[in-house]
């Protein structure tokens, strides 16, 4: 067994047990979905079968946290690894993402299954085809592992100072990732990037959309997401944020973090 497979492995049990009840929620989710649409009215219980898609935004981080945690709490077993910091750190990011990959192939099977019985002969709410099912559920994970780097940058960061700062260190990790979410947004919204986005031109076109138009008891619900371009430049810069974040975690970790 290499070491890159006992460290897939180490991570599959950290966390096999919440995946487990996540799976076992989502079916029965999807179950209780079945059952209203069978004895109330469409109108009434549809919307309520896109919501996990909806909130498959978060599994990332929450499955990359969880991991964290669950080391920080039992195995210490970082300080001793012969490892380096990035392979640490990628196998967790790694099978928190292939874990998010496959609940959210859950979820596009329940939300397709629900759409074929339900509402593909309603009027009221049209998807495309099965490829908008698709893109639509995988869609979440571009910005909930975005997130998930975020926030195992501002652990690593806590953790720094938790040494000197002790209780002081969770305020100020909060307020200097504030300040560093302010200083990206005002990056990306001076005139100066607005410019260069401009000259670059090339953008990327995201093919997402739910159209839809539900009227229920208590007025006309309109719900549509339309498909959208996103400038390279834009997408370039977080990317770059992203692989900064991702590489000062683990020189953070690699030096300075005792779990």
């Amino acid at each position: 067994m290499t070491a890159l497979s006992g460290l897939l492995r180490k991570e599959f049990r950290l966390i096999r047990t919440s995946i487990t009840v996540v799976a076992v929620v989502l079916f029965l989710y999807f179950v209780s979905l079945f059952v209203a649409a069978t004895y109330y009215r469409l109108e009434d219980v549809g919307f309520f079968g896109f919501i996990p898609i909806a909130l498959s935004i978060w599994f990332v981080p929450i499955i990359l946290m969880q991991s964290f945690e669950e080391e920080r709490k039992k195995l210490h077993l970082w300080l001793h690894s012969p490892q380096s910091a990035w392979k640490l750190i990628g196998t967790k990011f790694m099978v928190a993402f292939s874990t998010s990959v496959i609940l959210n192939v859950l979820i596009i099977i329940g939300v397709f299954t629900f759409s074929a019985l339900y509402l593909f002969d309603n009027e009221q709410f049209l998807l495309r085809d099965w490829r908008h099912y698709v893109l639509l559920g995988l869609g979440t994970l571009p910005a909930g592992s975005y997130i998930a780097i975020w926030l195992m940058f501002g652990w690593a960061l806590f953790h720094v100072l938790k040494r000197f700062l002790k209780k002081l260190s969770l305020p100020v990790t909060i307020g200097l990732l504030v300040a560093a979410i302010t200083l990206i947004f005002n990056i990306e919204t001076s005139g100066w990037f607005a410019q260069l986005a401009h000259w670059v031109g090339t953008t990327f076109h995201f093919p997402l959309g739910i159209e839809g138009n539900m009227e229920g008891s208590s007025g006309t619900f309109e719900l549509k997401v339309s498909a959208g371009d996103v400038n390279v430049l834009h997408l370039l810069f977080h990317i770059g944020i992203a692989c900064l974040l991702f590489f000062l975690s683990c020189r953070l970790v690699d030096r300075e973090v005792e779990v």
